[in-house]
């Protein structure tokens, strides 16, 4: 009993042998061919130079996207137009914003002449005085914020009742929004139109 134990117990270990070299040589092969397939792939990549290109921007597209979208970068916005922001809902929102909180610190409204409408508020009349950003010019003063257009721009908006406004730039005239009166953009004239600021078009005009 004990040798045909001993016998059989050989016979597992060669069996068990055998299949461990067979599985062995599977594992080599696989190996051997994914090596084959890349210098393959290699070899055609870089004897054809339109596919050499093609694999080299993808690579190079690949790269920049990371590098935008890294963690360690999160915010890839542009930098802003102004220390306010980049379009008129952000810029004369903030605007409005530092007026509000003036009067509450101060109990009144800021000045409304230059330079102290814009010192008032924490900004830098060098910034604001005259400079149009995207063709608009922003200008605070006591309870208001004014918009006019730009040298060589215009604007054109659309009143409550869908009336076209159309404002050139030679009119020097602007819209208005005053805090005390229903917070409402109004047309910068004696009836003091309402307007739809939502419609407003800032327009460039060739000289």
């Amino acid at each position: 009993m004990n040798i045909e134990k001993s016998y059989l117990e050989k016979g597992c270990y060669v069996k068990y042998m055998g299949n461990q070299l067979f599985a062995d040589e599977i594992g080599q092969s696989i190996l051997e061919f994914s090596l084959i397939v890349a210098v393959l792939i290699l070899v055609i990549i870089f004897t054809i130079p339109s596919l050499r290109e093609s694999v080299k921007n993808v690579f190079v597209k690949t790269g920049n996207y990371l590098n935008n979208t890294s963690i360690n970068s999160p915010n890839t916005a542009e930098t802003p137009l102004t220390p306010l922001g980049s379009t008129l809902p952000e810029i004369s929102g903030s605007m409005i914003d530092k007026i509000n909180a003036y009067y509450l610190a101060n109990g009144r409204y800021p000045r409304t002449w230059e330079p102290y409408s814009y010192t008032d508020l924490g900004l830098d009349p060098t910034e604001w005085s005259g400079k149009a950003y995207n063709g608009v010019i922003y200008k605070p003063g006591g309870s208001q914020v004014a918009i006019v257009p730009g040298e060589n721009y215009g604007f054109r908006i659309k009143d409550m009742e869908g009336n076209t406004i159309n404002l050139p730039y030679s009119y020097h005239w602007g819209l208005i929004y005053s805090i005390p009166n229903s917070n409402t953009w109004h047309f910068k004239r004696n009836d003091g139109t309402i307007v739809n600021i939502d419609t407003l078009e800032v327009y460039k005009i060739n000289p």
